[in-house]
């Protein structure tokens, strides 16, 4: 997963490791959590920081699970799938977002459904959108409409125009196919100054 800095703009590495601690008074279970000694603020305060990683991890876990068991186990995959319960448009919506956004490209500060939203875009172009939507805190709503009403070539000339008008010229004379193809490569290089 990734995570954009919102005020420099800077990439920052995903951090591995566990993403639940459970203080030793708290007993989950599958059927809820149970504090059974005292716990102090702090601890209380990291442990609903871990949950809340959890449920923002689940959806992912569960397509990349899918995909995986689809990819290698074809039919066997399908009858252990409806072992488990899950509803095929859950199920659908899961794999395909996480088949369509790769790992590298998923934004932590934000939701599933924001990339649920990007996930029929081609990837620059996801990277594009999602950290457009961290830049300027989107929900889900927001970044709907952004990207309904294009938001993308009204940003793009306000930094072209700092790069001078044969920049501009360019973009008028291009194509809807070849704006695209710009806008990725553009996307890359700008991604910095849009994020600034």
């Amino acid at each position: 997963m990734t995570t954009f800095d919102p005020q420099t703009g800077e990439v920052i590495p995903a951090q591995s490791g566990i993403l639940i601690e459970t203080p030793s008074p708290i007993k989950l279970s599958e059927t809820g959590l149970t504090v059974t000694g005292p716990l102090s603020f702090e601890e209380w305060h990291d442990f609903g920081q871990s949950l809340q990683r959890v449920e923002a991890a689940i959806q992912w876990w569960i397509g990349d699970w899918l995909n995986y068991g689809e990819n290698t186990f074809g039919e066997d995959y399908a009858q252990a799938v409806d072992e488990f319960g899950y509803a095929d448009e859950s199920r659908r919506v899961f794999g395909w977002v996480a088949g369509r956004i790769d790992a590298d490209t998923r934004v932590t500060a934000l939701s599933f459904q924001h990339h649920k939203i990007v996930a029929a875009r081609e990837p620059d172009e996801q990277v594009y959108w999602l950290s457009l939507a961290v830049k300027h805190e989107w929900s889900t709503r927001d970044l709907r409409e952004a990207m309904r009403e294009g938001v993308t070539l009204p940003t793009m000339t306000v930094y072209l125009d700092d790069m001078g008008k044969t920049a501009q010229r360019l973009i008028e004379l291009l194509d809807g196919d070849q704006m695209y193809e710009l806008i990725a490569l553009l996307s890359k290089y700008l991604i910095g100054e849009i994020l600034a």
